[in-house]
């Protein structure tokens, strides 16, 4: 039994606790996977290490070995926002980042980089429904997996639209079990191949029970 306890300690209600499930026994039958690649070419960004005088410039918030908060207004006009055009939290969060990273890669390889253009990340992905037969949405076991995104800029995208683009884009990546690469990867130890998938070491987390279209 599980209880959930108040502020003040006391037991508000008790609910059964789901019994330890194996999500790997229930991964759908006969998958295959053909290799991963990347969408295009890639360049490589310079490293660049900002000075003092860098950071102090870039306005609140920001994140420099802390953990950076948005004020709840902000918070909640960006639900509204997400509500009203059918995304997750998530979507434009990351599309965001893919702008950043796409911006600086303009500025340092303006000849090599052309519209359209891809910025791969990865998303970390809720299995529970996944799997056959599905899991209730109260089942906390470990039951993730990673997927690559890959996040499309055409020429004078708008944000909200590129956001919409790159959900929709991972709605497809899990409709064709993509959820399940890792797992298959594991299993015949064929490591080598997780190399292109986390070739971008940016990871959105979209774990949770959301109810955005398709997701």
């Amino acid at each position: 039994m599980a209880a959930l306890l108040s502020d003040e300690g006391e037991d508000t209600a008790i609910q059964p606790m789901h019994e330890f499930v194996d999500w790997t026994t229930r991964v759908p039958a006969e998958l295959s996977f053909a290799p991963f690649e990347p969408r295009g070419t890639s360049v490589v960004l310079d490293k660049l290490t900002p000075t003092p005088e860098a950071l102090a410039a870039v306005p609140p918030p920001n994140v420099m070995d802390i953990i950076a908060c948005v004020d709840p207004e902000t918070f909640a006009a960006l639900k509204t926002a997400t509500k009203s055009r059918q995304t997750t939290l998530n979507a434009p969060l990351s599309a965001a980042f893919a702008a950043a990273v796409l911006d600086a890669a303009r500025k340092q390889h303006p000849d090599d980089v052309t519209a359209p253009a891809y910025v791969q990340g990865c998303c970390a992905v809720d299995l529970r429904r996944h799997v056959v037969p599905p899991l209730p949405n109260e089942y906390c076991n470990n039951s993730s997996s990673v997927v690559p995104i890959h996040t499309t800029f055409p020429a004078c995208a708008a944000l909200w639209k590129v956001a919409a683009t790159a959900q929709a884009d991972m709605v497809g990546v899990l409709e064709a079990n993509e959820a399940f690469r890792l797992n298959d990867i594991t299993k015949r130890a064929a490591f080598a191949e997780f190399g292109p998938i986390f070739a971008i070491p940016a990871l959105w987390s979209n774990v949770g029970h959301v109810s955005a279209p398709g997701i």
